[in-house]
């Protein structure tokens, strides 16, 4: 299409929506798309969104289990004003999923025109979920608070669970096809989001929970060198053990062998891909549901890896991560861009709300001390194992965990499945770029969970997701924020100016204001003191983070660790 055609088309999309009709057309190289106009809440400020745009041929067929390709050319005019797919999901029953499943989602508060060369600052967000369910529907993560601050929201879907993520870690099935998938939108965010009013050169890559650790995974492969400038990670990093599986190859053997039994753990892994892609994806949902509920995965285990998560690959072309992640970021070798990376107070609170559970764990533990050690410590003799599991379980209750319960297990599980890990990717990428440490600890109606633990912190993991987006489901609606709390509207407003701010001018706080009650954020630099930005109903400047059980851990690395490290 010739460039003179582009411009017609802009300009008859700003007939349009100047004569007040609910659509929007814009031409992109593959074909023309509608999309529809929408109202920020309790304002008459409309913003553009474009739903469910296919970013990527469906990966069907022969393309199951390989890296995304283009997606082909449409003739006729793509409806991209709603979302009708997600992709398929461990666990979840929906006639929503389905393995095509390559869409994203482009939300714009202004769009270029004949006499406007817009170019906002954009943030791409990747949504968490164990990268095992999650979405990005629209009721999932609504784009209004950010939008409302003159930036480009793009929000997509990635293949999870057994789709995205199983490998048998060598070339048969390398793996990581769910970052594969998320490399393959950004690549399709640097050549398209000029057409949107977006600025390719300002891209801000942010995630949740293994969001944050697939921005991580971005931050240190080669691969996404250059597609963005900064990173905003939430609860999770690339050092996250939950993020990270070590025995892949196990667990292809064994959802392969509940679709076929001849397979065995002896098979070849081109037995393994033949049964794959002769099954349906039905039957393959089903032996990960399978998977994933077995009992002796329903354990201690569980959190040093889930089922199907990224894994270092075999060096090839194709190869999005080759090597492990510690040893990347302790050597500076990541993409070292401008970062804000942090924790909510108390990440695994909601743990409480299945106490039996807990009190199980809890005693699991104190039968096995060996268990409440990570795998990443990589300690061989059973008996240093043994000992450093003691030291763990005094760094939380003595000599008995289950004289703790639920305090416990709670903080131990919020220290090893988020804490920790966190705390030392910021020690390492430190060194090597601007980085921003924060603690959410706000306790708000907006949170949307009311779970109160003695000897434990108010905020758990999810927490600060609606102060960001707009949420909508069958309990829950944050679309009028003048139904909460006035103290709740103020950290929403504060939340998203600083992070709007900073995918702006890479700095969160770049002038004191009162919204911030005057309050500089400093950077964690390599010789200062640790400092972070404590959000609570007043913002304060605090040091060392969890730093009691943190520094008990890294005396137990220390001790009994040894590196090479993948995770921590």
């Amino acid at each position: 299409m010739k460039p003179i055609y582009h411009v017609l088309w802009v300009y008859l999309a700003v007939f349009l929506i100047n004569k007040g009709l609910c659509c929007v057309f814009l031409r992109l190289n593959k074909g023309l798309i509608k999309g529809r106009i929408a109202t920020i809440p309790n304002s008459n400020k409309k913003f553009y969104a474009f739903q469910q745009i296919p970013y990527a041929a469906p990966p069907i067929g022969t393309l199951r289990f390989q890296p995304p390709v283009p997606v082909n050319a449409w003739d006729n005019i793509l409806d991209t004003t709603k979302n009708t797919k997600i992709c398929y999901q461990i666990g979840v029953n929906s006639i929503e999923e389905d393995e095509d499943c390559l869409y994203l989602n482009v939300y714009t508060p202004k769009l270029p025109s004949t006499n406007s060369n817009t170019s906002l600052p954009v943030m791409v967000f990747f949504h968490g979920g164990a990268f095992a369910i999650g979405d990005s529907k629209y009721s999932s993560y609504g784009p209004e608070f950010l939008v409302n601050h003159d930036v480009v929201i793009v929000t997509l879907n990635y293949r999870l669970g057994v789709f995205g993520f199983l490998s048998t870690q060598d070339e048969v099935i390398p793996g990581n096809n769910g970052l594969k998938d998320q490399l393959f939108a950004l690549q399709w965010v640097n050549k398209n989001i000029h057409l949107f009013g977006g600025n390719s050169s300002e891209i801000t890559i942010f995630g949740q929970s293994a969001g944050a650790a697939s921005v991580g995974y971005h931050l240190v492969s080669k691969k996404s060198t250059g597609l963005y400038r900064a990173a905003i990670m939430e609860s999770s990093s690339v050092l996250n053990s939950f993020g990270y599986q070590r025995n892949a190859k196990h667990f292809a053997h064994k959802i392969a062998s509940y679709i076929n039994a001849s397979v065995t753990e002896e098979s070849a892994s081109e037995e393994i891909l033949s049964v794959m892609l002769h099954a349906s994806s039905t039957e393959i949902d089903k032996a990960a549901d399978k998977v994933a509920s077995e009992e002796s995965y329903n354990s201690a285990q569980l959190f040093q890896g889930y089922f199907f998560a990224p894994v270092v690959e075999l060096d090839s072309k194709n190869a999005f991560l080759t090597e492990n992640m510690f040893e990347i970021l302790d050597r500076g070798d990541a993409n070292n861009v401008p970062v804000i990376i942090g924790i909510n107070s108390e990440e695994s609170l909601s743990q409480n709300t299945d106490v039996n559970f807990l009190t199980r764990l809890m005693k699991l533990y104190d039968n096995d001390l060996k268990a409440l050690v990570p795998n990443n410590m990589n300690i061989v003799d059973e008996n240093s194992k043994e000992e450093a599991g003691q030291l763990i379980r005094e760094l939380y209750s003595g000599d008995d965990l289950l004289q703790n319960v639920p305090a416990a297990g709670i903080k131990y599980m919020s220290d090893t499945t988020f804490t920790r890990p966190v705390i030392k990717y910021t020690l390492l990428q430190s060194k090597h770029s601007e980085l921003y440490f924060y603690q959410f600890s706000y306790d708000g109606k907006l949170g949307n969970i009311s779970v109160v633990v003695d000897g434990t912190e108010r905020v758990g993991h999810n927490e600060e997701l609606a102060y960001l987006w707009r949420i909508q489901n069958e309990i829950f609606d944050n679309y009028d924020l003048s139904l909460f709390p006035e103290s709740d509207i103020t950290i929403q407003n504060r939340l998203v100016k600083l992070w709007t701010n900073f995918a702006k001018t890479l700095n969160p706080t770049p002038e004191k204001i009162d919204l911030f009650q005057n309050i500089i954020w400093p950077q964690v630099l390599e010789d200062n003191d640790f400092p972070y930005l404590n959000i609570n109903e007043n913002l304060q400047i605090k040091n060392y983070p969890k730093n009691d059980s943190f520094c008990g851990w890294e005396r137990i690395y220390d001790q009994y660790g040894n590196r090479p490290y993948d995770s921590y």
